[in-house]
């Protein structure tokens, strides 16, 4: 039962039918490291028996485990089965449930929790999409959230970790004064050159400068985690009550371990004891929110990617009213910065967002039998007839020019949609053009689109129609500057300003 057919795991057959509003639990077994995951799964309402939910990345699909579900085989991949190990031993840190958080296996025999690739009959189109509807509510109601970010690279991986996890700790302590010692690496870069060069500061600057390059190393790397570039996980930290980011040492431990490090906490038992290290994810988006604000020319500076992870916080800022700030559309173009292994998922991944419904009703339903196109394009076509505005259109990006090509859908062809409609799926090269212009009309009841949006092979691909006018003639186009493009600032620059960075 836990070979591969077509690339994808055979799932056991007690999968059994899900009524409406309910999902499944997996209540798993606690263990030691080398232990075999052992668990069963038990259907439920969303909001019934308390429950934690797992945010991880799925990884390489080639890389897998076992684990036994109400006593069958079923493989995983290999990096949930990290999370599963890992979770088993302890709780979360001050657990909800008013356990130790230091507490072993033997203190606590069963952890209920939700993680989408055993709780989802994934062979299943019709579960898996109606269970994608609901993820939202999975998120929003487990007790909290347990992110995963992986095993830590061998004991230098570990030294970063806990070297960011510690400098994040005290940079927020306070912000202000942690940017004024940052100071000292752009005066590097003023300078110039190799470590050596070093010399030219005084023993004093030169001490401090060694500090915060460890220091800022360490978050450097800590943010360039595969966990962070993933799209789901913007739905998953942004919908939970509370969330905790893990990760760990993998202990060397039989004849299929990795050994990538750690040699040193085997025990002759076998049985090690997993010590996780943990951050909030709350104050990891206040930093990366406070850098991108307020240290944008170190973060530039410094190559750093924690301008990604304040992406995932960007789509649920809200005003002072509590509102929104952030509409769906804008929220999908934040996040095509981020991985999905489908396409289909940069709009599904969203639809716990707030303004992802309207009286009540999702913008779009999950459905993996339609290709990216369709998705993209239904989705855009019902923005622009609800909105009566041509917003959607200031988000159009193609890799390849769709005019070029046959003017019929092909359900073959998963990037073939109107070049009106923006693929998610490319690289982004546009930045949002609120609509409308100044003297332009917000809405336009002429609007429309004329053609079907089903994806019938053959058919014709749909028409935006609108009102235009024609200004005057274009006599130049600017391309759109790349963040490469930027001057790196420098500190005599940054000295003369009122505030810094």
């Amino acid at each position: 039962m836990n070979d591969l057919t077509y690339g994808r795991p055979r799932l056991p057959q007690h999968y059994r039918p899900l009524a409406p509003g309910s999902t499944r639990v997996f209540e798993l077994e606690a263990g030691e490291f080398s232990d075999p995951i052992v668990g069963r799964l038990v259907p439920q309402a969303i909001d019934g028996e308390p429950y934690e939910a797992v945010s991880y990345v799925w990884g390489d699909p080639r890389k897998r485990r076992s684990i036994i579900i109400d006593g069958a085989a079923v493989s995983i991949t290999a990096n949930l089965h990290g999370a599963l190990t890992a979770f088993r031993h302890r709780p979360a840190s001050g657990g909800s449930d008013g356990s130790d958080p230091n507490a072993g296996p033997a203190q606590r025999q069963v952890r209920r929790l939700w993680a989408d690739a055993v709780c989802i009959n994934q062979e299943d189109l019709s579960e898996r999409s109606s269970q994608v509807e609901l993820m939202g509510r999975i998120f929003a109601g487990a007790l909290c959230v347990l992110a995963w970010l992986g095993w830590e690279e061998g004991e230098a991986g570990r030294q970063h970790t806990l070297d960011a996890i510690r400098f994040i700790h005290s940079f927020m302590e306070d912000p202000e004064a942690g940017l004024r010692d940052a100071r000292v690496l752009l005066l590097h870069h003023e300078v110039t050159g190799p470590t050596e060069r070093l010399t030219h500061l005084s023993e004093e600057d030169r001490r401090r400068f060694e500090e915060q390059a460890r220091d800022w190393e360490a978050i450097k790397v800590f943010f360039e985690v595969e966990y962070f570039h993933r799209a789901w996980i913007v739905q998953e930290l942004g919908l939970a009550r509370e969330v905790t980011m893990y990760t760990a040492l993998k202990p060397v431990d039989g004849p299929d371990a990795d050994r990538g490090g750690g040699g040193d906490d085997v025990a002759d038992s076998g049985n090690q004891v997993l010590e996780l290290d943990f951050i909030d994810w709350r104050l990891v988006g206040r930093f990366v929110r406070f850098l991108d604000y307020s240290g944008a020319s170190l973060v530039t500076h410094l190559g750093l990617l924690s301008w990604v992870a304040h992406h995932i916080w960007m789509v649920w800022e809200t005003k002072d009213d509590g509102t929104p700030d952030c509409d769906f559309l804008t929220g999908m173009h934040w996040t095509r910065i981020l991985r999905v292994t489908d396409a289909r998922d940069r709009v599904y991944s969203l639809l716990g967002h707030p303004l992802a419904a309207n009286d009540g009703e999702l913008v779009i339903k999950p459905d993996y039998t339609v290709t990216r196109g369709v998705t993209y394009t239904k989705l855009a076509a019902k923005f622009i007839q609800e909105t009566k505005n041509l917003y959607a259109v200031s988000l159009v990006d193609h890799e390849n020019d769709p005019s070029a090509e046959a003017g019929d859908w092909d359900p073959q062809d998963e990037s073939r949609m109107p070049s009106w409609v923006p693929d998610w799926h490319s690289i982004n090269r546009t930045t949002p053009m609120y609509y409308s212009a100044v003297a332009a009309e917000g809405e336009d009841a002429e609007i429309r689109i004329e053609g079907g949006t089903e994806g019938g092979k053959g058919t014709p691909l749909p028409h935006l129609l609108a009102r235009g006018w024609v200004v005057d003639e274009i006599s130049a186009v600017s391309r759109r500057m790349e963040t490469t493009d930027f001057s790196v600032t420098n500190l005599t620059r940054e000295r003369a300003k009122e505030n810094p960075f």
